[in-house]
């Protein structure tokens, strides 16, 4: 009777009388298996997971098959954080019956929380085998071979996901993630486009979305997703840049010259980014006719990836528009310095860089014609 009025209780959702009810129970029957586990639900319902923890203990102690209450305990020692000991409860549970597909599952989580990734995608994928139609596995597969950057494996998992549930916006973005490092950008883009229409405003999302369009060459389409990546992280200086790009490309000087600014106060002290921020100011002040800041910044650039050979080629431009006798010969120095260059790299050329070639070697002819007329023939 005492026992049906703890149910009651419980079914009531007021636990702490159906945990009286219970406690009373034992005390008249101490042994009562069924009493015991009730006590240790209402201990968990309560937050009392310690006390919950112990009644198990004892519980199992009396019965070490009860699959039931093993997993009751491995699951109050997740909630404890104690994952290890989870782990071992799980695994004895795991040979029983290798089969059962939430036992491998939740093995997955634990060693993820363990930081053993390889363990973790071991058992995900186990899961996964079971159940074939399961998106959690799927995502967190994609999500392991994201971070061990295996983009392939990445994107196949996470297909397949989508395959199942194409609504799956967390899938969706996953699957937009590998697709944009795989360089896969249409692809990508409309799997943005897709989770940002189902409400994922985020910075990042609109950030990724604007860069896909910065490289597939739609550079007024990618302003706009800058724009409002900006509007949630005005700190980020990756957004920043490629808005600063997009308005170059698109003829606005002026305010790419700003925004670049306004990404170099940004940024960390990287050679990388301050080598592409500098390589992109040099372009705006050339176009805006400044040609004595787009030397320095094009000189800047080199200076911080002197790999990039194009830059000889562009400050050697830039110095021509200067003229004077002086900036002809700079100029001229620097188109010898990139054909130099060039010629290490033999036979293996681009088609830019053999056009590049070709209009140095002109541009050299010239400059010597027009230095000779200056009667100063070199």
């Amino acid at each position: 009777m005492i026992i049906l009025i703890g149910d009651s209780f419980r079914n009531q959702f007021d636990y702490s009388k159906a945990l009286d009810c219970y406690k009373r129970m034992l005390k008249l029957n101490p042994g009562d298996k069924r009493a015991m586990e009730d006590e240790s639900d209402m201990y968990s319902y309560l937050g009392q997971q310690r006390k919950a923890i112990e009644t198990l203990k004892s519980l199992l102690k009396t019965d070490s098959t009860n699959f039931r209450v093993a997993n009751k305990l491995a699951a109050a020692y997740q909630s404890t954080q104690e994952i290890r000991k989870a782990v071992n409860i799980y695994r004895k549970l795991y040979t029983q019956n290798i089969f059962n597909y939430n036992t491998a599952k939740i093995l997955g989580d634990c060693y993820w929380l363990l930081g053993d990734r390889d363990s973790s995608a071991y058992f995900y994928q186990w899961a996964d085998d079971l159940n074939g139609n399961s998106t959690t596995t799927k995502l967190n597969l994609s999500q392991i071979a994201y971070i061990n950057k295996d983009y392939n494996s990445a994107k196949i998992f996470a297909s397949r996901g989508v395959d199942i549930d194409s609504s799956h916006v967390l899938l969706r973005k996953q699957l937009g993630n590998t697709q944009y490092k795989l360089e896969e950008y249409k692809d990508a883009l409309f799997n943005f486009k897709y989770i940002i229409s189902a409400g994922d405003s985020s910075a990042s999302v609109m950030k990724l979305a604007g860069i896909c369009h910065y490289f597939m060459g739609e550079f007024n389409e990618a302003i706009p997703y800058f724009r409002k990546s900006l509007l949630e992280d005005s700190l980020n200086n990756e957004t920043t840049y490629y808005l600063a790009a997009s308005l170059s490309m698109t003829g606005n000087y002026e305010e790419a010259l700003i925004t670049f600014q306004t990404a170099l106060s940004l940024t960390e002290p990287d050679p990388h980014v301050l080598y592409m921020i500098a390589n992109q100011l040099g372009i705006v002040y050339q176009n805006l006719k400044l040609y004595e800041d787009s030397y320095k910044s094009f000189a800047e650039a080199y200076s911080l990836n002197p790999a990039d050979s194009k830059l000889l080629y562009q400050m050697a431009m830039v110095k021509g528009e200067l003229k004077g006798e002086k900036n002809l010969e700079a100029a001229r120095r620097h188109l010898k310095e990139y054909l130099a260059e060039i010629d290490k790299k033999g036979t293996t050329l681009t088609k830019d860089e053999i056009y590049l070639k070709s209009r140095s070697e002109w541009f050299i002819n010239k400059i010597t014609e027009d230095l000779f007329m200056m009667e100063k023939p070199k």
